[in-house]
């Protein structure tokens, strides 16, 4: 069984897309499927696995290939909601995908050998390409503005030396009197 299946070669890597290109992959990580659909019994939970991270869509693997279930796969785009949690000895991305997929659910992912922090972080940057919104990895940083000592006005495109700032004193000039 697998979950919008995706085919892979002869070495048991992910054939990609004309287009897409691989940013990242992680081992030992654990899926955890529910299906929103009540009435089915489409709930996985896999114990083993490596997650690939490409400009178009999350693949999971499970390693060992298992009979019930074999690989999943989801459009970056469709992964929402998602909620990074990072206890003591392992990290943990939960997410709801829901749109448009061929089986919906909660996807739940947990890094065991690590990991999780520099998916998540590739995840959010790769939605924000997507979706054409600005990544903010904490508070951005303000503008820098110089005050030009003329016009008073700001200028952020040039950024004077240490020897612009002030005229130095020449040397054939007369000692200040005191």
């Amino acid at each position: 069984m697998s979950i919008n299946a995706i085919e892979t070669d002869n070495s048991g890597q992910p054939v990609l897309f004309q287009g897409e290109k691989l940013f990242n992959y992680q081992g030992g990580v654990w899926l955890e499927f529910q299906c929103d659909d009540k009435s089915s019994d489409d709930n996985y939970v896999t114990k083993g696995g490596t997650i690939y991270q490409t400009n178009l869509r999350l693949i999971y693997l499970t390693v060992p290939r298992l009979d019930i279930f074999k690989s999943f796969s989801v459009p970056i785009q469709n992964v929402v909601e998602e909620v990074f949690d990072q206890p003591n000895f392992e990290s943990k991305i939960i997410s709801n995908t829901n749109e448009n997929v061929l089986k919906s659910g909660n996807l739940k992912l947990v890094f065991k050998d690590g990991g999780g922090y520099e998916f998540n972080q590739i995840l959010q940057q790769l939605k924000c390409r997507i979706n054409g919104t600005q990544f903010l990895d904490g508070d951005p940083l303000p503008v820098y503005e110089e005050n030009d000592s003329e016009t008073g006005e700001g200028s952020s495109s040039y950024s004077r030396g240490f020897t612009d700032a002030f005229d130095p004193p020449s040397f054939n000039d007369d000692p200040p009197a005191y």
